[in-house]
């Protein structure tokens, strides 16, 4: 009888323990950091004002096939210096996602002035009601804008978030 208690007691310490164990850890880690956020694995800049294609006037992207989009926003004065330094690179880009570009187009926003600038991307007039920053934009085949690059980063960063959130994606 008393090994049984025995028994009893250890397997009620063994439950209680792995109920209040993981609790433990969970108030240890809130604890621990600090009123810090942790960090995100993304390299662009997470834009998460909710910004739609339909909301900077590019309602007809979002509406014509459900593909993720790299847009490309050249400066005021067209897209020059960084801007021309970026397309053959966005270009390599694409075609370095392999089997999953079939997945993602490119589009080249433009006010007029700079349409020539990237005659081999499928491009959009550029009258928007909302301004965007210059540089690459992605857009999820929902139409939301998601992430935003600065000239400086299209290449292996940018790359390596498209390949991130293609794996993760069930859409588009």
């Amino acid at each position: 009888m008393a090994d049984s208690n025995r028994q009893g007691r250890i397997l009620l310490g063994g439950l209680l323990a792995l109920t209040l164990l993981p609790l433990l850890g969970a108030w240890w880690l809130k604890t621990s950091m600090n009123s810090e956020p942790w960090g995100t694995t993304n390299h662009g800049q997470l834009l998460s004002s909710g910004l739609t294609l339909a909301q900077v006037g590019l309602e007809n992207l979002s509406s014509e096939d459900a593909r993720w989009r790299l847009i490309v926003v050249p400066g005021t004065s067209g897209c020059v210096d960084d801007c021309q330094t970026a397309l053959p690179t966005l270009r390599a880009l694409h075609l370095r996602l392999g089997k999953d570009s079939r997945r993602v187009a490119r589009t080249f926003l433009w006010d007029g002035a700079s349409e020539a600038d990237a005659s081999h991307l499928p491009s959009e007039s550029l009258n928007t009601p909302v301004m965007l920053e210059s540089g690459v934009y992605i857009a999820d085949p929902l139409g939301n804008l998601v992430l935003r690059y600065s000239w400086e980063q299209v290449g292996t960063p940018m790359f390596e978030d498209m390949k991130h959130l293609l794996e993760l994606s069930r859409i588009g």
